[in-house]
């Protein structure tokens, strides 16, 4: 499940999987990157590590990811 929304949401903008899990910290990678966390974070009941493990990131970046997100969906 967690590899269909990393596929989904990187193919949505024009990225492939590879390059979000990939260690280009450019600023719409990034950016698309945190949108797949939150997907996953929103659409499962994936932990912070399960997600973190996927992606090649801490739990700590996931939530971090998550946050930012989050806080620009309330805008």
């Amino acid at each position: 499940m967690l590899e269909d929304i990393l596929e989904e949401t990187a193919h949505e903008y024009g990225f492939t999987p590879e390059e979000l899990i990939g260690r280009d910290r450019h600023k719409n990678i990034s950016w698309v990157r945190q949108v797949a966390m939150y997907n996953m974070m929103m659409k499962t009941d994936c932990t912070l590590r399960e997600c973190g493990d996927l992606l090649g990131r801490s739990p700590a970046t996931i939530t971090q990811g998550f946050q930012k997100i989050a806080t620009e969906r309330e805008r």
